[in-house]
This record gives C-alpha cells, sequence and structure tokens, in this order.
C-alpha cells in the first residue's frame, strides 16, 4: 500500500479500482490497453521451479518483441521484461501444488497516466513503457499481439517439454 500515490479521489476521478491480490509482486496496473496473460502451468510436467518459470515467461515476452524488432531484456536486480531503463512487461506468479497461476501484464498500449498513480512494482525511480511509446504508429493492434503471444507461448512450452522428455546422459 505504501507504493499507492493516489488518493482514492484520484483514483475515482481516473476511472482506477484498487483489488488486492495473492499473486507475487509487488502492486501493478491492469487494464485496457495491456495484454495480461495467466497462464496455467503444471512446472512439474516442465521440470520447471518458481525462478526458472518466471525466466521462462520472460523470454516468451522478449521473443514476442523481438518480432516488432524492440530490443528487451531481463534485469537482474527486477523481474519483467524491460526496454533500455524502462519496464514494459510486469510479471507476478502464484504457485499452488506446483501449478502456476497469475502471470504478466504487456503493455501495449494502455493509458501510460495511470501508472503515475502507483509505484510501478515497487521500484521507485524505474520508468515504464509500452509498445506504443516505441513503435508509435506502427504499434500493433491487441489482436495481432495475442496471436503473436499465444504462437510464441505454445512454441516455449513445446521446447521444454521436448528438454524434459530428453534422456540424460
Amino acid at each position: 500500500k505504501e507504493h499507492l500515490l493516489a488518493t482514492s479521489q484520484q483514483l475515482k476521478d481516473a476511472g482506477v479500482v484498487v483489488c488486492e491480490t495473492n499473486r507475487g509482486g509487488d502492486i501493478t496496473y491492469h487494464g485496457p490497453g495491456q495484454l495480461v496473460g495467466y497462464p496455467i502451468v503444471d512446472l512439474n510436467a516442465l521440470s520447471l521451479r518458481i525462478d526458472s518459470y518466471m525466466r521462462f515467461l520472460e523470454s516468451v515476452i522478449i521473443d514476442v518483441l523481438a518480432q516488432y524488432e524492440i530490443e528487451a531484456h531481463r534485469d537482474d536486480c527486477a523481474t519483467g521484461v524491460w526496454v533500455g531503463d524502462s519496464k514494459i512487461c510486469a510479471m507476478g506468479v502464484r504457485v499452488s501444488r506446483w501449478v502456476s497461476m497469475h502471470g504478466f501484464a504487456l503493455n501495449v498500449e494502455p493509458t501510460m497516466q495511470h501508472f503515475d498513480l502507483i509505484v510501478p512494482c515497487g521500484l521507485v525511480g524505474r520508468s515504464v513503457t509500452s509498445m506504443r511509446d516505441i513503435l508509435e504508429d506502427k504499434c500493433p493492434n491487441m489482436s495481432e499481439i495475442k496471436g503473436v503471444v499465444s504462437d510464441k507461448f505454445r512454441g516455449a512450452i513445446r521446447r521444454q517439454a521436448q528438454v524434459q522428455q530428453e534422456p540424460r546422459s
């Protein structure tokens, strides 16, 4: 709650509702213009643990952004996907019996001013960006992004399943 910067009236004026959740991570924003994906994955079946699953999710989003010639990367100090020093995709998961819940929020073209109401992910002094900020008029629509994320995620799951099934030498 200490990372919520807005008053109740500011939130109301912006049309933002605060919802508490039991997923990992700090405060974040979900709204129109974001692709929010909550994959339900049996981590045991893929020989993943929480940390490796987070790196897996980051890799999928990095691959998606690369398709649009956006150079994205991980940050060793902060989970998520970054472009330069700005976060473009927040991540937070909850795992129960090694099945994942929650996931990621990729900023395609959200109302960026809504991020001014919080300290995103509790990362003081770090900025947030979106595909629209980077690509401007070349930003793909949400339907296209959904297809690309689905394809990249499906391919990454297949590769991980194959690695898990390969005989160990």
